[in-house]
């Protein structure tokens, strides 16, 4: 509107130059009882009270933002009715709809098993079993009895050093052990000590990945000493 009136505003002064109509400008103090102020003062509550027809056509932008704010909400009411209505602790959604800048920037491995993670998807025992593709649900890495996220990131004895250093890097966030790890994928905080862990270890993989990894170390120890024997002789 502002601009309209502007745009008027213009349009006025140049029919009155055209006219060669002399126009002054001078400053009033308002609230002073000078009569011609009051008046104008009047006339422009006046026109703020009358309802006007604007024109105004959305932007392509505006259009989207529209129908992606419309389909999130869809998605989350669908959510809430079929999953947290049975599964309130194990699934969770995140507080933004945007991918996690931190773990965008992960190497591309990583990042796929923290998003398989995140949607509680990772190759794990109890993950395979029900789907049909392992019989037993206990842990491959410590015989524990069930091989689910929480005991991966918690429990599992095979990778104590590395949960604790988890831990201590998520202590530093405000959050403890006794935090749902569903709650820990949702916070962009826990993002980066996530990934640091599980590049550090093998959860979320079969264990025939830990023998290949110590086929390629004692490889590649191997191949160190061939070389010193060479350069020595």
């Amino acid at each position: 509107m502002a601009g309209c009136e502007e745009e008027d505003s213009k349009q006025s002064y140049d029919i009155l130059c055209q006219r060669r109509v002399e126009i002054h400008l001078h400053w009033v103090p308002s609230h002073q009882d000078i009569i011609g102020n009051e008046v104008a003062d009047k006339a422009a509550k006046e026109a703020s009270t009358r309802k006007q027809s604007v024109t105004w056509k959305p932007s392509l932008a505006h259009i989207k933002r529209k129908i992606n704010e419309a389909r999130h909400q869809e998605e989350k009411q669908w959510f809430r009715e079929k999953c947290q209505k049975y599964y309130p602790q194990r699934y969770k959604l995140r507080k933004s709809t945007r991918a996690d800048p931190t773990a965008a920037k992960a190497r591309k491995k990583i990042a796929l098993q923290y998003y398989r993670f995140a949607a509680d998807r990772a190759v794990t025992a109890t993950y395979l079993k029900s789907i049909g593709k392992r019989e037993s649900d206990e842990c491959w890495w410590c015989d524990g009895p069930r091989q689910t996220r929480e005991h991966l990131f918690k429990e599992c004895r095979k990778w104590r050093r590395e949960q604790e250093g988890l831990w201590s890097a998520l202590r530093k966030d405000g959050f403890t052990r006794l935090h749902a790890s569903s709650t820990i994928f949702t916070e962009p905080r826990a993002t980066s000590a996530i990934l640091t862990f599980i590049e550090e270890t093998l959860v979320g993989r079969p264990k025939t990945e830990e023998e290949d990894r110590a086929r390629d170390e004692r490889e590649h120890e191997e191949w160190g000493w061939e070389e010193e024997e060479a350069e020595s002789g």
